[in-house]
């Protein structure tokens, strides 16, 4: 009997526009790609096994970097830079002025589109550059099939020759990804509980978090939160903060700053207070506990995070709702003066 051969019914590829997915670089994309399995994606993508998300918006001077990394299982430091638009001159200056800052290894500069000199750019620096150390041009794209959900899709167009000389042993590394998100989803629902009892504010997703932070708004509209954060570096920490974004962040940055040092007396130590060169993002950062994430350490973990966290809520939230209270009354009484 002849086989009988089905012909499948097939989908098309279409691109979406970026920007009807990620409407904003700092807002939208850099948050979306610091989330664990985004990094991953991004670190397939240039055949590296992880990433382990070190700090965004990091400072180098007056300036801020995108988004630092480490590649899991290494100490190997990863720069990624960020824009939404075709590659420009601009973007290859921060990438070459923040690299020596943090000994970065890896630079990775993700972009719709890396033009023709920018990819020769690219490719000169690997081939200048000592083993060890790679540059990638990375293109990203969102697509979809018939009216599915956007999908991301990122395409190294320019790397080193011999990549495999750097490369670890991705299947150690694999692992190393697994356990970390299975510490994260078991460690943050127990920092969660901690809160709620405390009365210091908590995360209002239902959704299991993977990832190495743990974040709770404090005002709505995304202008404030408060967070935690979990470190696997070769020196592991905990650490705690406040962060504000936007301009109603910023207007709440101004009035919190200009009393920093009341501020820090009430919190009972030095606080480190870290804004970004386009007024869109202003961290006030706690200190950092060294400890281990094995689980015998976590009940002094969050004793130690929950404490930040408490004092935190003590020392700044009734200042950063009234400041907000009083912005959106300055707002509104300016748009309701119209003359009219």
């Amino acid at each position: 009997m002849a086989t009988q051969h089905v012909v499948p019914t097939l989908g098309k590829l279409t691109r979406v526009p970026i920007r009807e997915v990620w409407s904003s670089e700092p807002y939208s994309f850099d948050p979306w790609l610091c989330e664990l399995e985004n990094l991953q994606f991004l670190a397939d993508s240039v055949g590296l096994p992880g990433l382990e998300l070190l700090g965004k918006q990091a400072p180098v001077g007056p300036f801020f970097a995108d988004i630092i990394c480490k590649v899991i299982g290494t100490e190997d430091i990863v720069l990624i830079e960020n824009q939404l638009d075709p590659a420009d001159h601009r973007h290859l200056g921060q990438v070459l002025t923040y690299a020596p800052h943090f000994d970065a290894k890896i630079c990775i500069w993700v972009a719709e589109r890396i033009r023709d000199e920018h990819r020769a750019a690219v490719d000169w620096l690997n081939r200048i550059s000592s083993d060890g150390y790679a540059f990638f041009g990375v293109e990203v794209q969102a697509v979809k099939i018939g009216d599915s959900l956007p999908a991301p899709l990122f395409e190294a167009v320019a790397k080193p020759n011999d990549w495999s000389k750097i490369t670890p042993a991705s299947s150690v590394s694999t692992e190393a990804v697994a356990i970390q998100e299975n510490s994260n989803r078991k460690f943050w629902p127990l920092l969660h509980s901690r809160l709620l009892e405390i009365g210091v504010p908590a995360r209002q997703a239902s959704t299991e978090l993977k990832g190495f932070q743990y974040w709770a708004p404090i005002l709505s509209g995304g202008r404030a939160y408060i967070w935690a954060f979990r470190s696997f570096s070769k020196k592991p920490y905990v650490k705690a903060g406040l962060s504000l974004y936007n301009e109603g962040g910023k207007s709440i940055w101004d009035s919190l700053i200009a009393e920093k040092s009341v501020f820090e007396t009430s919190f009972g130590e030095p606080l480190g207070w870290v804004p970004n060169p386009q007024g869109t993002a202003f961290h006030i950062n706690g200190g950092e506990f060294f400890s281990s994430p094995d689980e015998c350490n976590w009940p002094e973990q969050i004793n130690w995070l929950s404490d930040q966290m408490l004092r935190l809520k003590e020392t700044f939230l009734e200042a950063i709702r009234l400041a907000d209270l009083n912005n959106s009354t300055t707002a509104s009484a300016f748009d309701g003066d119209t003359g009219v």
